[in-house]
């Protein structure tokens, strides 16, 4: 049963609140896509993914604009992408 509900998931964004609290503590810089920036310390702030079907530029958009929206919201960033 759990099968054929996993079927029916084609995108899912996730962003967890302290997380995004700590991000606008941070440096307006993101990375994407497996490339990783480290602070001094050399931690790593994990802020939102997302799960997707397949990786395309209607999944990246999408993914850019749930960030934009509900993490970054009027915020100016850098963003670093590998």
């Amino acid at each position: 049963m759990a099968h054929h509900m996993w079927q029916h998931l084609s995108i899912f964004f996730s962003a967890f609140g302290p997380a995004i609290n700590a991000f606008h503590l941070c440096r307006p810089v993101i990375s994407i896509d497996a490339c990783h920036l480290r602070d001094a310390n050399n931690n790593i702030l994990p802020v939102s993914y997302a799960i997707v079907d397949e990786e395309t530029t209607h999944s990246w958009s999408w993914f850019l604009y749930q960030f934009r929206h509900f993490v970054a919201q009027d915020r100016q960033l850098s963003v670093i992408s590998d």
